[in-house]
């Protein structure tokens, strides 16, 4: 079983990471991680504040190696630079022009073409949501 698991939440604009190992969830509205997560212990334990600090530091650096998007508000510049092209590169790949490309991820109208701007760009579909 995986240590991590991370859904949306069902019913905010929030994510939900479990850690199945320490039994712990984590919420935090999205792209705003460091300033609204609340943290929750799924069995019956005395929190010791040294623990938690080393737990959440772990939460927050296997956050941002696989899902910064949701930790932090990144643009898409940056998105395509982590992932080494640029939006101009994207956009040739496309077939349109780095405004309309710009214009596509903004806007998120369309699955379907966002799904061929994560592919162009080698990231998961979520990472532009």
């Amino acid at each position: 079983m995986e240590r991590y698991r991370i859904e949306r939440s069902a019913t905010t604009d929030k994510w939900v990471l479990t850690d199945t190992q320490n039994m712990i969830v984590v919420t935090w509205e999205d792209g705003r991680f460091n300033a609204t997560q609340k943290i929750t212990f799924l069995e019956d334990v005395e929190p010791n504040p040294l623990a938690i600090a080393r737990l959440m530091r772990e939460i927050g650096d296997y956050l941002a190696e696989h899902h910064r998007s949701k930790v932090e508000k990144v643009s898409f510049g940056r998105l395509c630079h982590a992932y080494g092209t640029s939006v101009a590169e994207v956009a040739s790949k496309l077939g349109i022009t780095p405004q309309a490309l710009q214009n596509r991820v903004k806007n998120k109208r369309s699955l379907n073409k966002l799904r061929e701007v994560a592919d162009a760009v080698g990231c998961q579909l979520e990472e532009l949501l």
